[in-house]
C-alpha cells in the first residue's frame, strides 16, 4: 500500500469544466462524442420545427446512423414523423464532412415522468353592465327555466 494521499479538492485541483474533467476519467471519455453529438442533433431539431413541438421532443440517442427522438405525446409523434425528410435534409447538412450519417430517425412516445400542471380556468363574475343587460332580457323572455337562469345574473 502507498502512503502517497490523494490531492484534496480545491478550486486549482478542480477542471476548468466538465468536459475538461469528463476527457481525464477513461470510462467518461467515451461519452463526449455521444454527447456532442445528441447536443447537435437537438439544436438541428429545435431550429427545425415548430417552437410548440420542439418543447415536448427530446434527442436521446444517436444509435449508428438512426436518430432516436422521444415524444411526450402520440400527436406530437405522428407530427414529428410528417417532418422527418426535413429533418434528414438539416442533419445531413449539419453533419456534412464530419463522418456522420444520420439516415433514419426513429420516433418513440415517451411520456414525461412529471406531466404539466393542468390550467384550472378562472371563472370571473360578469361585470355590472352585462349583468344588467342579462336580468333585462330577462323581463321579455317568457316564463320557464331561461328566465330563471338569467333572473340570476
Amino acid at each position: 500500500m502507498s502512503n502517497a494521499r490523494a490531492k484534496p479538492f480545491t478550486a486549482s485541483t478542480a477542471p476548468a469544466n466538465l468536459t475538461g474533467w469528463m476527457a481525464r476519467e477513461a470510462t467518461l471519455a467515451s461519452l463526449i462524442p455521444q454527447a456532442r453529438a445528441i447536443a447537435a442533433c437537438q439544436r438541428v431539431l429545435l431550429r427545425h420545427v415548430p417552437t410548440s413541438l420542439g418543447h415536448a421532443a427530446r434527442v436521446v440517442a444517436v444509435r449508428g446512423d438512426t436518430l432516436v427522438i422521444h415524444a411526450d405525446y402520440p400527436a406530437v409523434a405522428a407530427k414529428l414523423k410528417q417532418l422527418v425528410p426535413g429533418l434528414l435534409v438539416a442533419l445531413d447538412e449539419q453533419f456534412a464532412g464530419r463522418g456522420t450519417k444520420i439516415t433514419a430517425i426513429n420516433i418513440k412516445v415517451q411520456q414525461p415522468e412529471d406531466p404539466p400542471a393542468e390550467r384550472v380556468s378562472q371563472i370571473e363574475p360578469l361585470r355590472a353592465a352585462p349583468s344588467k343587460t342579462l336580468r333585462d332580457v330577462a323581463n321579455y323572455v317568457s316564463d320557464g327555466p331561461l328566465k330563471e337562469v338569467l333572473k340570476r345574473f
